[in-house]
């Protein structure tokens, strides 16, 4: 079934809330140590037109993320644990190719994002659902574009 293949399963407002905290605290506390995310400056998006801007917050904000979750902790993650590699393997394979797809924004980026990965595929993986995993990324998201 491509639905449960995929995590696609509603897994409660509760452990939702708890990862999303989880990865906010991952998310500022590695911002406030490594300073990845750079100054807010809001004179961009003041510059631009207000359709452009909803379009890249859509786009990067939300759809990007959605795309990127359902590929590596919705199909991903359900093709590779069943094989011999197992769910931890699976998820530490899945987060080192997830950051290697951001390689544009260096190393010590990428090894962020290996962390982030970690604990994408350890959300996925305890709630059965790739919702979680898609509205952490999301979170992480929106707060890198502002």
């Amino acid at each position: 079934d491509p639905r449960q293949d995929l995590g696609m399963r509603w897994p409660g407002a509760l452990p939702v809330l708890a990862w999303l905290g989880a990865y906010a605290a991952y998310m500022l506390g590695t911002d406030a140590l490594f300073h990845w995310r750079g100054p807010f400056d809001f004179a961009p998006w003041r510059a631009i037109p207000l359709a452009v801007a909803v379009a890249r917050v859509l786009a990067v904000g939300v759809i990007g993320p959605t795309a990127e979750e359902l590929v590596f902790r919705g199909y991903g993650y359900a093709r590779l644990t069943r094989t011999r590699l197992g769910v931890g393997r699976s998820i530490g394979l899945l987060a080192a190719a997830w950051s290697v797809v951001h390689i544009e924004y260096g190393w010590q980026v990428l090894l962020l994002l290996f962390g982030a990965g970690l604990l994408l595929g350890v959300a996925r993986h305890r709630t059965g659902s790739v919702v979680t995993p898609v509205a952490m990324h999301v979170l992480w998201n929106l707060y890198a574009i502002w």
